[in-house]
């Protein structure tokens, strides 16, 4: 799901879920990546649950074992740069839970993480255009404050 964010100016993806179900009848759960932006639950905002048995969660007691592993929440990068369906693909074939089209699959991939890297690195910029000017002072860029209007 998105949205406008508070600025009024920017595409924002509020929340995203990609699951990965069996085809038997009962679509049996794998694992699911989540994204949800603000989380209020105290679990990482971008996360992958895997559906499975652990007996280490044994040796963190009945309520771990109880919970179940498909409970726990696996951080999976920060808002900016976190899963998208590109990594999701890539792990299914890698694994070979899927079976890539052509041989050129990941090159396929490289277009898409591309523009996805390069619109978060914008908005990371716009956060934080204090550590972006001094990176590119550093790197002996000439960087001029913006010209005000009316003057």
């Amino acid at each position: 799901m998105c949205r406008i964010d508070e600025a009024g100016k920017y595409l924002t993806v509020d929340n995203a879920f990609v699951g990965i179900y069996a085809a038997n009848e009962d679509r049996s759960p794998l694992c699911h990546f989540d994204y949800e932006r603000d989380k209020t639950s105290g679990y990482p905002e971008s996360h992958v649950q895997v559906h499975g048995e652990s007996e280490a969660l044994a040796v963190w007691g009945d309520e771990f074992t109880d919970r179940g592993l498909h409970r726990l929440h696996f951080p999976a990068g920060h808002r900016r740069f976190r899963w998208i369906l590109e990594d999701v693909v890539e792990f299914l074939v890698s694994e070979g839970l899927a079976t890539p089209h052509s041989a050129d699959w990941m090159d396929v991939l490289k277009p898409g993480r591309k523009k996805f890297m390069q619109t978060q690195l914008r908005a990371a910029i716009r956060n934080d255009m204090e550590t972006a000017l001094l990176y590119l002072s550093e790197q002996n860029y000439s960087i001029y404050p913006p010209e005000t209007p009316g003057k």
